[in-house]
């Protein structure tokens, strides 16, 4: 099961470069803006499976397996992995016991390293906590730059979504919310499939 740890703490497309793509001014409306971009991010993370915007998860498993995939791509890192012992304390695993692989696809994963073994877990939902981060990787000049390794088909879908929600923002629209054809053509291109 994945839990959100930290939030993003930017939105991958600011609200004044949306109002620009959408040909929009009335600056009255920027609060609107800035819930429905939050709102297409999380639509968009929801559907493909990806973070967007660097982020904290948290993943909780029964027990270790030999390799674990983490349901969220991209993965940017592997900050700790928790487990509850057979006396029922949480201890930290050290990372030299696993290996973490952040590029296969379509999902990082965690693999138990060479000559290694995993600990005994109890027996017990949750018994094991990996906390790690995903998103497309801030940039690495000063200061980082959070949106600049974000697909520009990305950026598109979003705007293309906030666009469509604006169109139709009343109750009783033509077009529900999210069902943009052309925004859901883009966000095809980020899918995740499994089989």
């Amino acid at each position: 099961m994945l839990s959100i740890v930290t939030e993003p703490t930017i939105e991958p497309i600011s609200v004044p470069d949306c109002m620009e793509y959408l040909n929009y001014t009335n600056t009255d409306d920027r609060l609107w803006f800035e819930l429905a971009i939050k709102s297409a991010r999380e639509y968009f993370e929801t559907q493909c499976s990806r973070a967007i915007v660097q982020q904290t998860w948290k993943c909780t498993l029964s027990k270790f397996s030999n390799e674990m995939e983490l349901q969220l791509s991209p993965l940017i890192s592997v900050s700790q992995i928790e487990y509850i012992d057979l006396d029922g304390n949480t201890q930290t695993l050290a990372t030299s016991v696993y290996d973490v692989d952040t590029l296969s696809s379509p999902f990082g994963r965690i693999l138990l390293g060479y000559d290694q073994q995993w600990p005994n877990t109890r027996k017990v939902w949750n018994a094991v906590q990996i906390t790690f981060t995903a998103g497309y990787a801030p940039s690495n000049g000063s200061p980082q730059d959070f949106r600049a390794n974000i697909p520009r088909g990305i950026i598109t879908a979003l705007v293309a979504l906030v666009g469509s929600n604006l169109e139709n923002r009343e109750a009783d629209a033509p077009v529900k919310l999210y069902s943009a054809p052309a925004a859901q053509r883009l966000l095809q291109n980020y899918w995740i499939k499994t089989f």
